[in-house]
This record gives structure tokens, C-alpha cells and sequence, in this order.
């Protein structure tokens, strides 16, 4: 499918300079905010890894038991499907967390209070143990380090897990809610009090250079568009689409 032939040539070449310009600088952008929010995660993992220190492993293992035993019955022989899903994200607008998407899904909603990503490893373990009980399970991955999990629902039990922290206030309602915090060891934390708050300090910081590199971005990303935007049939584009749509239909 030839979507060029929608293009006013001669004019958009008239225009290149502009356009090469703008999508020069929108890719230098996005380059940047990438080695900020990488940046990011490295330091934010690296305060993690201190506090973890000397945690209460067993505690936590007995927490997911309990709601497991609790909250997930055995459906039947089947194995239930995972799907992956980002529940939010650092974009050009800053942090965004879409809990409204949690709270049509569900009805019992777990809250984690966790700021050392502890509830990763209880999220897995129920995730498995719904899955293997016969339930689909939609896991929501930490966006800025996505091998971690972050959120869990279970939509067919009305079930939902949510991480809460500076930066991701879960204020929905709440069925219960589990401070995994309180499983580190209060002496490793005071001991590495001020290490962490270095830190967690620097942290932010790349954050915020990560999402202003991406509102530059959008801002070069615009301007590219409006540079050719003038030059495109996009009457003709609709009418393509719409074609393409009803032979589609004829299908279904």
C-alpha cells in the first residue's frame, strides 16, 4: 500500500530543510531523555539494593501464601493465560498512572506500600499461583525497568495488586493494605539514612531532565509535523482507510 502518492511532492521538498531539521532534533531529544531515565533506574535500583539488605524474606513468602490461600480458589484443570500490560508511564506530561483502569477491574484492591520493590517477588507468586489455579492474570511491568512487576489484577475475581510510592500514589479505594516496608531491617535504613536520601534525591532529578528532554521532543515532533502536515491529502488518506476497513469487514 502506497501511502507516498498522498504526499504533494515538489512541495514537501520545498519544505525539507524545516522537516530534516525538526526530526533531527526530535530523535537527538528522545536520545537524551533515554540515558536520563537509564540513569534513573540504575540509581534507583542502587538505593533499593542497599535497604534490602538484611529483609525479612520469610515474612514476605508467608504474606503471599496467606492471599493466595485466601483470595484465590482453584478454578478447575487449566492453566490460566498472562497477558502483559503498562498500567502508566514517564511521558512529556510527566508520571502518569491510569488506576481508574484497576478500579473498573476490580473491586478488592490490595494496596502495596513499598518503596524498595519488595512486592515484585509477591506479585509473582501470586500471579503463578492464580495461573496454575486456572485464572488469566494481566501483569503490569515497572515502565522504567520493565523485568520487574509493579501492579497485578485478576479481572475474572475482581482482584487487583497495587504498588504505592512517592511518584505513584495509589488514592482509590483500598480493600487492604500490606507495608511491605516494614519488612527491611530498621538498622540497615538509619544506617544508610543519608547514602539513600543522596540518592533518592538524584534520582528524581533524572526524572524530571528525562521528562523534560521528552516535552522537547514533542515540541520538535510537532513543529516537524506542522511542517508537512500542509502537503498531505489526508482526505484521500481517510478514504483509503475506510476502503480498507470494509474489505476487512467482508472477512469477519
Amino acid at each position: 500500500m502506497n501511502l507516498g502518492r498522498f504526499y504533494q511532492i515538489e512541495a514537501c521538498k520545498e519544505a525539507r530543510e524545516e522537516i530534516v531539521l525538526h526530526a533531527k532534533t526530535y530523535r537527538e531529544a528522545y536520545q537524551k531523555a533515554y540515558h536520563a531515565l537509564a540513569a534513573a533506574s540504575e540509581v534507583g535500583r542502587t538505593v533499593e539494593e542497599i535497604q534490602r539488605r538484611g529483609w525479612n524474606r520469610e515474612k514476605l513468602e508467608q504474606r503471599a501464601a496467606g492471599i493466595i490461600s485466601r483470595e484465590i480458589p482453584r478454578r478447575g484443570t487449566e492453566r490460566g493465560e498472562a497477558r502483559q500490560r503498562f498500567l502508566g508511564g514517564i511521558t512529556c506530561k510527566g508520571l502518569i498512572w491510569r488506576f481508574d483502569t484497576v478500579e473498573a477491574l476490580a473491586d478488592r484492591v490490595y494496596v502495596l506500600l513499598d518503596s524498595c520493590g519488595l512486592g515484585d517477588l509477591l506479585l509473582r507468586r501470586v500471579a503463578a499461583a492464580a495461573m496454575e489455579r486456572g485464572w488469566d492474570a494481566i501483569l503490569c511491568p515497572d515502565p522504567n525497568q520493565p523485568q520487574r512487576l509493579q501492579h497485578l489484577v485478576i479481572p475474572s475475581l475482581r482482584l487487583a495488586f497495587v504498588t504505592s510510592r512517592e511518584g505513584m500514589a495509589y488514592t482509590g479505594p483500598a480493600y487492604r493494605r500490606l507495608h511491605l516496608d516494614a519488612l527491611l531491617d530498621s538498622g540497615v535504613c538509619r544506617q544508610n539514612k543519608a547514602r539513600c536520601r543522596f540518592h533518592r534525591r538524584m534520582h528524581r532529578l533524572l526524572l524530571e531532565e528525562g521528562e523534560q528532554f521528552l516535552r522537547e521532543a514533542k515540541v520538535s515532533h510537532d513543529r516537524m509535523e506542522s511542517a508537512y502536515n500542509a502537503h498531505v491529502d489526508f482526505d484521500g488518506v481517510y478514504a483509503l482507510a475506510e476502503e480498507e476497513w470494509q474489505r476487512i469487514r467482508r472477512w469477519l
